[in-house]
């Protein structure tokens, strides 16, 4: 048993008086076992890169004789994401599973507002001055920026399956 889950009973009555019972599985091990390798900080990055490859994992199921080669991803400065964290956490999440050799392209997105002032979308130097570039006005109205995407899979037919 991993130390995460030390002194936790098997199962426990919840303030509903629901039974709930406490899993213990491999995979929960594994995870705790990998977050305990990840500098500290990186637990939010490390939980978004397992959710990935839970997704890449789910998606390569549906397509027999295919495996999954690379994951597309869109991030952008307002995401909350730290991307050479979740770089590092998505080798940590892909060891030992069927992903182990697939790569992570993560394509930077670029944090546009509309300036009402200038009645113009505007690409922002910083996510900490949320101000038009060219005029100086506040904009409140983000257009891009945001975004945390999964937005395309690299498949790649397996060799053993097709002779």
């Amino acid at each position: 048993m991993c130390g995460d889950c030390a002194g936790v009973p098997e199962a426990y009555i919840s303030a509903s008086d629901t039974i709930v019972k406490i899993v213990r599985s491999p995979i929960i091990r594994a995870f705790h076992s990998a977050a305990r390798a990840v500098p500290d900080g990186l637990m939010h990055e490390l939980s978004i890169a397992v959710a990935l490859v839970d997704a890449a994992l789910e998606r390569a199921s549906e397509l027999p004789g295919e495996h999954v080669r690379a994951l597309h991803l869109r991030l952008g400065p307002l995401s909350g994401v730290v991307r050479e964290a979740l770089l590092f956490s998505f080798d940590v999440a892909i060891a030992d599973t069927p992903l182990a050799d697939a790569t992570l392209t993560i394509d930077d997105v670029p944090l546009v507002a509309r300036c009402t002032q200038c009645a113009a979308d505007r690409t922002l130097p910083s996510p900490q001055l949320l101000c038009c570039p060219v005029c100086g006005t506040p904009t409140p109205e983000i257009l891009s920026g945001r975004e945390l995407e999964l937005f395309a899979l690299e498949m790649e037919q397996d060799v053993a399956a097709h002779r």
